[in-house]
C-alpha cells in the first residue's frame, strides 16, 4: 500500500471519529481550541510514516488527557472543592438577568469572526485572537473595533497559524505564538511589529510576567524531561514543573488566567488550579471528583490508549474545561462526560472566605440548557460581573424560551458574530 493512500485514509478516519466523539454540543464548544492546536501538530507529524499511528491515536486521546499532580513532593495545602456538593444553585437564580449587558463585537459589520476565539482584557481594551481566520484584533470595552494587530502570512512581520497570545499591559505589548508554537512575535497595541524569537521548545500556550520572564506550557511529549510547564528567561529554561511519563498520547488543552505579575492556570483532565509567579508554581485549589477523577497513577499504568479511552468513556469521568479569575472570585467550569451524556457545572469560588457554589441549569427547556452549557467565561471585572462569550443563535433561542426575562435588547437578524453577555451576581448569591 502506498503511504500517500494510507495517509489519506487515516485522515478521513481521524476526522470522522473526531466528529462523532464531538457531536455532543457541550464537549465540542469547550474543546474547539484544543482540536485546532493538535491539528497543527498532527499535520506536521503526518510527514513521517512512522508517526501515522501516533497521529491517529492523538485524536482519540483528546478525551483522555492527564491526571493531576503537584508541583513538588510536599503536602498539598490546596483548597479542596467537593464536586458532589449539595450547595447547588441554578444559574437562573444565581445571576441578575434584570441588569444584563450585551457587548456586540464589531456590530457595525467592521469585522466578521469565527467561534474559535481567545479573549484577554486590559483596563481600557480587550483583544480577540480569531483562530479560525488567523487574525488578532483590539476592541474597546463597548465592542467597537479599534485596530488589527499584525496579519497572517509567511512574510516578514507576519504570523503563521497563531495559536495563543499574551498581553503586557504595562508596556502595551502583545506576544503572539506563531508558526505552530515555535516562534513568539511581539507587537505594540497599535499593531506595529517589534521583534520575534524562537521558543526553547514547541509551545502550545504561555504567559509573560515581565519583559523576559515567561511561563511556557508544552504538554509532556514536547518536553525533553517530560514536564508540562516551564519557567524561562525568554529562551533559557530556568525550572520545569508537573512531570508525567505515560503511554497515553499528549494532551495540550489548557488555559492561563493572567493577572500581570502572577496568574492561574488549569489543564483538561486535571482537577487542580495552579498559581504561578516569579518564584514558581503552587497548587491553589483542587476539585474532588471522587470516582470520576483521572489520576496520575491511572495515566502511568496506561499500556493500550484505546482500552484506556474506552474504559473511562464507559465509566464516566470529570474534567475542568475553563478558568477565569477575578480579584476575589474564581470561575471554574467543569464537564462530566460518559456514555453519551454530558453535564456542565460552574464553580464560583472565594478562597479568602473558603466558600464556593456549584451553579447548574435546572431548566427543563432544551434551549435554556443549551444556552448555559455553551457559555464560556472570559473575564470577571472589578465590579464582580462575569463576562461570558456566547453565540447569537443559542442566546436568541434562550430569549424566545424565557419570555419572563426582559433583557432590554434585541439581537439584530444580520448579526452573526459571537458576542459578550455581562451578568452581575444577585445580591444573595
Amino acid at each position: 500500500m502506498k503511504i500517500s493512500t494510507t495517509k489519506t485514509a487515516l485522515k478521513v478516519i481521524m476526522f470522522n471519529s473526531l466528529k462523532a466523539h464531538l457531536s455532543n454540543n457541550f464537549f465540542s464548544k469547550y474543546f474547539n481550541e484544543a482540536i485546532c492546536q493538535s491539528c497543527h501538530k498532527s499535520i506536521t507529524m503526518l510527514n513521517s510514516e512512522k508517526n501515522i499511528l501516533i497521529v491517529f491515536l492523538t485524536f482519540f486521546l483528546f478525551l483522555t488527557g492527564c491526571g493531576p499532580d503537584k508541583p513538588d513532593d510536599g503536602e498539598s495545602t490546596a483548597f479542596v472543592i467537593d464536586y458532589h456538593t449539595t450547595q447547588i444553585i441554578h444559574f437562573e437564580d444565581y445571576f441578575d438577568f434584570e441588569n444584563v449587558t450585551y457587548v456586540f463585537l464589531g456590530d457595525d459589520n467592521s469585522v466578521f469572526l469565527s467561534d474559535n476565539l481567545q479573549i484577554e482584557f486590559t483596563g481600557k481594551y480587550f483583544f480577540v485572537l480569531d483562530k479560525g481566520y488567523a487574525q488578532l484584533y483590539r476592541f474597546d470595552n463597548h465592542g467597537s473595533l479599534i485596530n488589527k494587530i499584525g496579519r497572517s502570512g509567511r512574510g516578514p512581520a507576519e504570523y503563521y497559524n497563531p495559536g495563543f497570545f499574551a498581553l503586557d499591559a504595562k508596556s502595551e505589548a502583545i506576544d503572539i505564538l506563531s508558526d505552530n508554537g515555535s516562534t513568539i512575535m511581539t507587537f505594540n497595541f497599535e499593531g506595529d511589529f517589534l521583534k520575534e524569537f524562537s521558543t526553547p521548545l514547541i509551545v502550545t500556550s504561555f504567559d509573560r510576567l515581565n519583559s523576559n520572564l515567561y511561563f511556557y506550557y508544552t504538554g509532556y511529549h514536547n518536553s525533553p524531561n517530560f514536564h508540562r510547564l516551564h519557567r524561562a528567561d525568554t529562551t533559557q529554561i530556568l525550572e520545569s514543573y508537573l512531570p508525567l511519563k505515560t503511554q497515553a498520547i499528549d494532551m495540550v488543552e489548557m488555559n492561563f488566567s493572567p493577572k500581570a505579575e502572577y496568574g492561574y492556570f488549569r489543564e483538561t483532565f486535571f482537577s487542580s488550579v495552579y498559581k504561578y509567579d516569579k518564584d514558581g508554581v503552587v497548587e491553589l485549589l483542587t476539585l474532588d471528583f471522587g470516582i470520576f477523577e483521572i489520576t496520575k497513577e491511572d495515566l502511568e499504568k496506561v499500556i493500550d490508549p484505546f482500552d484506556f479511552f474506552q474504559k473511562i468513556d464507559n465509566e464516566g469521568f470529570c474534567t475542568t474545561v475553563s478558568l477565569r479569575a477575578g480579584n476575589d472570585i474564581f470561575c471554574v467550569v467543569t464537564l462530566k462526560q460518559g456514555s453519551g451524556d454530558a453535564r456542565i457545572s460552574h464553580f464560583y469560588v472565594n478562597i479568602a472566605d473558603s466558600t464556593y457554589n456549584r451553579v447548574v441549569s435546572n431548566a427543563k427547556q432544551d434551549a435554556t440548557n443549551a444556552f448555559f452549557s455553551q457559555l464560556r467565561p472570559v473575564h470577571i471585572d472589578l465590579e464582580g460581573r462575569v463576562w461570558f462569550l456566547t453565540n447569537p443563535f443559542d442566546l436568541q433561542s434562550f430569549l424566545e424560551t424565557r419570555t419572563d426575562y426582559y433583557l432590554g435588547y434585541t439581537i439584530p437578524e444580520e448579526y452573526l458574530n459571537p458576542l459578550l453577555i455581562i451578568l452581575p451576581f444577585k445580591d444573595n448569591s
